[in-house]
This record gives C-alpha cells, structure tokens and sequence, in this order.
C-alpha cells in the first residue's frame, strides 16, 4: 500500500478519541477498535469500525501545484504532518491523562477532578479544533467549509481588485486596473488557515473557555454518547444551538462514555468549577437531544439508542401532526 492510499481515509474526529467509545471485535489484544453506530438518517443501528468513522476520502488533501518547495511539503503535510503528528499526537497523550485521573476520582469517589489552568488551557485549544475541524457544524447544515472557502475567495478577490486600482493610481497608469491575475485557491488550505489552524481564533476560543466553569458529569452506567459531530453548544435560556465564542453558552463534551464535560458561563456556578459528581438527569438529557440533532451518526458503547431513536422520531411525529 503507497503513503496516499494508507492515509486516504482522512479523520475530521479523530480515532484516538473514538477509540475510548469502542470495543475490540476480535481478538482481547487487537488494536483495532469498533463502534456501536446509530444512523440517524436511515434510522439504522449498525457496527462500523474506528478507521471507518468520521472520516472523508482526501478531506486534508493538498494538490501538488500549490506544493512550491517539495522538500518539506507534500501532498499529505496537513493529515500527516499536522493533524496526525502535532495535533492529534498531543491529543492522544491528555486524553489518556484525563482517563487515568477519571478512574482514579470513581476509585477514591473525589469530588473534585483534578486539573491544573495551564491543562485546561491545552484543552480548551484542543475542543476549538475539534470544532473547527469538522465538516459541519451544526444541526446537519449544508457543508460550512464550502461556506468558508466561498467568503475566502470574495474577500481575496475584492482585496485584488483594491490592490489593482491603489497600484493603477500610484503609477498613474489605469491599464493596470484590468490586468487579470490568475490566482488559484485550496479548499484545505483555506479550510485549515482560517479556523482549526487559525492560532489567533484558537486562543481566544481557549481563554473564553477557561474563564468559564468546567463540571465534569460522571454516568456510571456508561451511556453517554458521542458521535461525528460531538461538541454540543447551546444557549439554556433561548434554547438554541450557539458557537464557541458567544457569552451565555454551555458547551457538553463526550471524553468517555462514563464522562461528560460541562462546561458553563454562568458566574453563578462557579462553586461548581472542576466538580466532579454524577450527571443529572436534565444535563444527561439536554446534551443527547442537542447531539441527536446535529449529528448524522452517533456512537455508544452499550448498543443503547432507544433514548436517541425515541427523542428523534418523537420529535418527527410531532412535526407531522
């Protein structure tokens, strides 16, 4: 198998995080992990392995001619190089230390899980990627990076087009307003520069998260879901999902399947920061009816989705009459 054949499934959820939502099908000491999946369109429940989950052919994909020095760029530099070293790399390591500290609250039944600012700081960078990564972002809308990418390309169009005219002006010479420059754009790239690569957009994201309130839900019974677009961000008071930028939001994030983060803006849950106590009913509910809608498949470790199926096709009947 070639380098671009092995690396062609391209993960936007990465599988050192879904693996911990997985179970081994063959062998006790196989690597290879597989999921409980619930297809939400075709309402469908179905086993589907970690490799093949949450991925697109080619996503992260850079074509050679935008690649100008081959030396230390190919065509694979952000799936392999960025994502899959740097990124998911470090992912991987702190999400085996948040499991770890996880195990050792449940044995000495804490009240409080522990993690340092400068942890939540490395965190928090890594749920805004999480978020940005993905194709989608809410509610199952038409693809967002095809949104991206188009706002993209007029903002560097109408910057040309200013560029031409300021540069026609100078040299006194309106012949160069009409010059047509033949300028190329990548959707990856694009995609990558301007949200999960964007390292100004990612510290604002991780410092307004820090400054919030982090609860961390237990579910001992192990039925917290996640799925292939797992950060859920909702307003309480209007009910509606939000971004990770706005005041007033809770944002739930799956760790494990008996570990919820909850992370809230309001001053006054502020004795609650870094808790570390069983989910409440409401705040088990409220995160798998917001993940029921924007998801297309969701994942659980039990083979258990009478709840999500339930929520989805009661709220369908009640649409119809």
């Amino acid at each position: 198998m070639s380098k671009g054949e092995e690396h062609q499934k391209q993960h936007y959820v990465p599988q050192c995080y879904l693996n911990y939502f997985g179970y081994h099908k063959r062998k006790k000491n196989s690597k290879e992990f597989f999921l409980y999946a619930y297809d939400v369109k075709r309402n469908i429940q179905k086993h589907t392995s970690v490799e093949d989950a949450c991925q697109l052919p080619y996503f992260y994909k850079i074509p050679e001619n935008f690649i100008t020095d081959k030396a230390a760029v190919n065509t694979l530099s952000l799936e392999v190089d960025i994502l899959a070293k740097e990124i998911e790399s470090k992912y991987g390591i702190l999400l085996k230390e948040l499991f770890t500290r996880k195990e050792k609250c449940i044995a000495e039944t804490a009240s409080y899980f522990p993690i340092y600012d400068d942890e939540k700081a490395i965190f928090a960078k890594q749920i805004a990627i999480q978020y940005y990564r993905l194709p989608w972002q809410h509610y199952r809308l038409p693809w967002q990076r095809e949104r991206i990418v188009s706002f993209a390309h007029q903002f560097y169009d109408k910057t040309i087009e200013i560029t031409k005219h300021l540069v026609a002006k100078v040299e006194n010479n309106p012949s160069l307003s009409q010059q047509k420059l033949n300028l190329q754009f990548n959707d990856a790239l694009i995609h990558a520069e301007t949200l999960f690569l964007n390292d100004t957009l990612l510290d604002e994201i991780s410092q307004h998260l820090c400054s919030m309130n982090w609860l961390f839900g237990y579910a001992p019974q192990k039925n917290i879901c996640t799925s292939d677009n797992p950060i859920v961000i909702y307003n309480p008071m209007l009910g509606c999902p939000m971004t990770l930028n706005k005041k007033g939001i809770v944002v739930n994030f799956p760790l494990f399947p008996d570990l919820l983060l909850i992370i809230s803006d309001y001053k006054e849950h502020s004795f609650m920061n870094n808790l570390f106590m069983e989910i409440s009913d409401f705040s088990h509910e409220a995160f798998h009816n917001f993940l029921s809608c924007q998801s297309t498949e969701i994942y659980n470790y039990n083979n258990d989705f009478e709840y999500i199926k339930n929520f989805i096709h009661g709220k369908n009947e009640n649409a119809k009459s």
